[in-house]
Order: C-alpha cells, then structure tokens, then sequence
C-alpha cells in the first residue's frame, strides 16, 4: 500500500458518482516503476505509469468493491468517464509521446456480487 500512495501522481477523480449515485469511481495516476520495462528510457530517469480504478457501490461496502489497472502509460491525461449502459462505464485516456499521443477508452464495470 506504501507503494501506490507514496507514487500518486494526480486524483484524477475522488468519488464519481455514477448512474444516480448507484456506485462510485475513483481514479489515480500513479508513477508505476514496477510497471517499467528495465532500459526503458536510456539516459533518462523516466517511468511509465499506471491508473488505477476504484469502484465501490454506494454506501460502506468495501468488500464489494473493484479495482483496475491500466499500466505501461507514458504521460497518461484521464479526459473523462463516461456512462453506457449499467453497470458499465468508460474511462477515456490520453498517452504517449509528444508527437504520438493517442486517445483509449476503456471499457470497465462494476461487478455486482
């Protein structure tokens, strides 16, 4: 644990309420030396980084809870999340170097138990 909150990189979101606050979403870059490939960056003390995605419904259930991880990003901007149909979501991400930045959407959800 010392690990991830020690290397936060930005709160992208804390508690995103999703289809009338039926769960929550929370997201965090991270700066991901675990998820670097060694030689990576020759010259450079760079790292890749990850997202990492909390999903927990409403109210205090953390047993119910999801967590992703998207790893292996160099220069991650989260543009946004977006609702498509329940209990899916999209999580749109910008990445890559200056002149090869690209835009992902990631298709995740939140698992009801």
């Amino acid at each position: 644990m010392n690990y991830v909150l020690s290397n936060i990189d930005k709160v992208d979101y804390s508690f995103y309420g999703l289809y009338e606050r039926s769960f929550f979403v929370s997201v965090y870059t991270i700066f991901d030396t675990k998820a670097t490939p060694e030689g990576s960056f020759e010259g450079h003390d760079n790292v890749l980084s990850s997202i990492l995605v909390s999903v927990k419904p409403d109210g205090d259930y953390y047993t119910e809870s999801d967590l992703y991880k998207i790893e292996g990003l160099l220069d991650p901007k989260v543009l946004g999340i977006a609702e498509t149909a329940f209990p899916e979501f999209e999580l749109s991400v910008e990445h890559g170097g200056a002149d090869e930045r690209k835009v992902v959407k990631y298709k995740l959800q939140f698992k009801e138990n």
